[in-house]
């Protein structure tokens, strides 16, 4: 595979800039870090509001989360009704594919009969016009 020196269509080492041309981090930290060492986080009073205000909600969820009480009775005979209506589905299907084959069976007999019986009249009206 070659590749065509156009700005677009370049090889992708040569898109990526080099390691050595990016600019490297210092692992030391800065000189301001070392007084806030001893601080603690300032919590600002709108955050604790909305804290609480989140609590209540999930409060409020919870005493609501037991007020949907699954009727598993009801879906059990949901179950049993849908089930039952799919195998019923399939019995059906495969009943008409059981008795479509008997069908077919009947109907290649007969036609398989009929063949044979046109053929033994071509015959016989073959032997009649040779003996005429």
């Amino acid at each position: 595979m070659g590749f065509i020196n156009t700005p677009t269509d370049q090889p992708c080492a040569a898109r990526q800039p080099s390691i050595t041309s990016l600019p490297s981090r210092s692992n030391t930290p800065p000189a301001g870090d070392d007084r806030l060492k001893g601080s603690e986080p300032v919590t600002q009073p709108g955050n604790s509001f909305e804290h609480v205000s989140e609590d209540s909600e999930i409060i409020d969820n919870a005493e609501n989360d037991s007020v949907i009480d699954v009727d598993y009775d009801g879906l059990d005979a949901l179950e049993h009704r849908i089930f039952k209506r799919m195998y019923a589905d399939r019995k059906n299907r495969l009943m008409e594919i059981y008795f479509s084959r008997i069908g077919n069976k009947v109907q290649h007999g007969r036609s398989r009969k009929a063949r044979k019986l046109a053929q033994r009249r071509r015959l016989l009206q073959d032997e009649k016009k040779q003996m005429d």
